[in-house]
């Protein structure tokens, strides 16, 4: 789905558009959760225990009209809703594992051990 624009957006450089969609702290953390397959709300607010679920909410809804991420609603008793990478959405993995591998490194030359402030987490275990 993509954004009905009301007057043309100028950007300095394509960078801007990249994190009008993806910037902020939570956007690329939900990003690389849904690489790893289809999430309920609940479960992507159990990995990440710090972001309000105000936040989630506004986050997935934001991503959802970018088209980046796909929202599942599933027609029982109680209501289950998932969220999975749409396959526009899907073009941002190797973005991701860039970040991910940048900020690795960057991890490693200011603390030395990349593990001692990282939390444990599954997108944590390829870098063991």
């Amino acid at each position: 789905m993509e954004k009905k624009l009301e007057a043309k957006k100028k950007y300095n450089i394509s960078v801007e558009a990249t994190l009008e969609v993806i910037g902020g702290k939570w956007k690329c953390v939900i990003l690389c959760h849904l690489t790893h397959g289809k999430k309920r709300t609940s479960e992507l607010k159990r990995l990440m225990p710090n972001i309000t679920q105000k936040m989630l909410t506004q986050q997935l809804r934001e991503l959802e009209e970018d088209g980046i991420v796909n929202r599942i609603v599933y027609q029982q008793v109680p209501p289950k809703v998932e969220y999975e990478l749409s396959e526009y959405g899907k073009s941002l993995e190797s973005i991701l594992d860039a970040l991910c591998n940048w900020g690795a490194s960057h991890i490693t030359k200011v603390y030395g051990d990349k593990f001692s402030v990282l939390e444990d987490s599954v997108l944590n275990d390829k870098l063991k």
